[in-house]
C-alpha cells in the first residue's frame, strides 16, 4: 500500500469512528487527508471499494501474521482484537451497505482458519474428501455465525472467552481422533 492509500484509509477509518458509514462522503475523506478528488478516484472507485479494500487488507494481514497452518484460534483471536480495537468503525460498516463485503471477508477468514485444522483432523480420522469438505463447511459456517451474532449484539459479550472455552471443549488429546471433553469445566 502506498502513502496516499494509507492517508485515505486512515482518514476513512477516523471518520468511521466519528459518524455512521452512510454519512461519510468522498468530500469528507479528501478534506480529512488533504488530497483532491481525482487522487481519491485514482486509487478507489468509491467508498464501497475502499471499504472492501480496508477490511480485506486487515484479514490478509492477520492471515500472513500467523503463517499457513495453525489452530483456528490463531486467526480468530487477532480478528476479535482488531474488531474490539476498531469497534465503533466496524459496527458502522456492519450496520451499513458495506455489511455484505464485511461478511464476505469474515467468511474468507473463517474458511482459512479451519482449512488446515480440518485437513489434519480428516487425516487422523481417515475421513473421505467429501466428509472433510462437509466438516470444513460446518466449522466455517458455525464460527461465522458466532461472529455475526456477536456483531448483531454490538460486541456485548466476551467472544474471546467463548471461543477459548469452546476450543478447550473440542480439543483432541494428542494421538486421538476424537474430541476431548473436559469434564466439570462447564460448571464454572
Amino acid at each position: 500500500m502506498n502513502r496516499t492509500e494509507q492517508l485515505i484509509e486512515d482518514a476513512f477509518s477516523e471518520l468511521l469512528e466519528e459518524m455512521p458509514y452512510n454519512k461519510i462522503t468522498v468530500k469528507s475523506i479528501i478534506e480529512r487527508c488533504g488530497i483532491n478528488r481525482n487522487t481519491f478516484y485514482y486509487h478507489y472507485e468509491g467508498i464501497p471499494e475502499l471499504t472492501v479494500h480496508m477490511v480485506s487488507s486487515q484479514i490478509e494481514k492477520i492471515i500472513r501474521s500467523q503463517g499457513p497452518a495453525g489452530e483456528p484460534l490463531d486467526y480468530l483471536l487477532p480478528l476479535i482484537d482488531y474488531i474490539l480495537e476498531k469497534k465503533k468503525a466496524l459496527l458502522h460498516v456492519y450496520d451499513s451497505v458495506g455489511r455484505e463485503a464485511f461478511q464476505n471477508e469474515l467468511r474468507k477468514l473463517c474458511r482459512f482458519s479451519f482449512t488446515a485444522y480440518v485437513a489434519e483432523f480428516a487425516k487422523e480420522r481417515k475421513l473421505s474428501a467429501e466428509d472433510a469438505n462437509v466438516l470444513l463447511l460446518f466449522c466455517q459456517s458455525a464460527f461465522l455465525g458466532v461472529l455475526l451474532d456477536w456483531l448483531d449484539h454490538d460486541l456485548n459479550y466476551d467472544l474471546r472467552s467463548v471461543l477459548i472455552h469452546l476450543n478447550k471443549l473440542l480439543r483432541r488429546p494428542s494421538g486421538s481422533g476424537s474430541p476431548e471433553v473436559e469434564r466439570g469445566s462447564s460448571s464454572q
